[in-house]
């Protein structure tokens, strides 16, 4: 099995019931469940319980490189999946990237439209 580190190290708001995987598997309970997925956009998510009783709903790849790979301007950063696919959300498959890096290869990989000539909404057509 997969070593499991628990996510209020990494987010201490968040209840100290919830654990990860670097697969990107989650899990509740000390590790004795796992949690069902939820998607928006085609992205896993799922919503955790913070210590104050409020409730916030995180994107499992944020949550897997916040715990496996942090770094110190996450929060101006997002995180790219490499082969494209919104669903595999293991640690070698992820990495963190500015807005422009990661637009630029979503073009590349054919996930997104290049925004040139009358395709940009901030052209003029004359």
């Amino acid at each position: 099995m997969d070593k499991l580190v628990q996510i209020s190290q990494f987010l201490p708001a968040v209840k100290d019931r919830y654990y990860i995987n670097s697969k990107g598997e989650l899990f509740t309970d000390n590790g004795a469940k796992k949690m069902k997925d939820a998607l928006k956009n085609g992205y896993v998510k799922n919503q955790l319980c913070h210590k104050d009783g409020t409730q916030k709903f995180y994107f499992r790849h944020r949550l897997v490189m916040m715990c496996f790979n942090p770094v110190e301007n996450q929060d101006n950063l997002q995180v790219n999946h490499k082969d494209g696919n919104k669903l595999n959300n293991s640690l070698e498959n992820l990495e963190w990237c500015t807005n422009q890096e990661n637009r630029i290869h979503a073009v590349k990989m054919g996930l997104a439209a290049s925004l040139k000539g009358s395709t940009n909404p901030a052209s003029k057509l004359l």
